[in-house]
């Protein structure tokens, strides 16, 4: 793990013993940063202040990407290399409240509201090959998907409980990873 400062273009510090880094989320109002690590399926707690680890959270697998919801104060972590889980932590108590299963390993999700937009590769039917990232665009209604394959998949939600593909924009072959800034 790398903490850069972009105002001085400089690495201020590397922080070792990561075991495969996929995902980091950081909550400014607890200066705590949560990170995702694939080898040793954890979700660790670094102080954002001294970089010291605070606490780790381990489950059966892989963990993947992470989403908070200042609402609940609920972080999601994608769990699962051989299956499937969303895990739940409450960040106010410290402890993993829950996992709910899913069909098949989860890559990247995204949360809107009430619901959870989740990215399962291997469960797919139409969206295209190898998909990596997934995001809600409120204000069109519709979910980018990208695609290791060569493409952005779009797909409209025509009711909350209706989707279709749109259109698959043609990118680059192994470009799965993206993001999606709404403004």
């Amino acid at each position: 793990m790398e903490v850069i400062d972009l105002a001085g273009m400089k690495s201020i510090i590397s922080l070792p013993d990561f075991q495969e880094p996929k995902w980091v989320a950081y909550r400014p109002e607890s200066n705590r940063l949560y990170v995702a690590t694939g080898l040793d399926a954890k979700v660790t707690v670094v102080d954002s202040r001294t970089y010291k680890k605070i606490k780790s959270f381990t489950f059966k697998e892989k963990c993947n990407g992470l989403r908070f919801d200042a609402a609940t104060n609920r972080l999601y972590v994608g769990v699962g290399n051989t299956f499937g889980s969303l895990g739940i932590i409450d960040v106010t108590k410290d402890e993993i409240i829950g996992e709910i299963p899913l069909s098949n390993f989860p890559k990247q999700f995204d949360q809107v509201g009430n619901k959870m937009y989740i990215n399962v590769p291997e469960s797919n039917v139409e969206i295209s090959k190898e998909c990596d990232g997934v995001y809600y665009d409120a204000k069109r209604s519709q979910i980018y998907i990208s695609c290791a394959e060569g493409y952005l998949d779009i797909v409209s939600q025509i009711t909350p409980d209706n989707y279709k593909i749109l259109t698959k924009i043609p990118t680059v072959n192994g470009a799965g990873t993206s993001l999606f800034i709404p403004e």
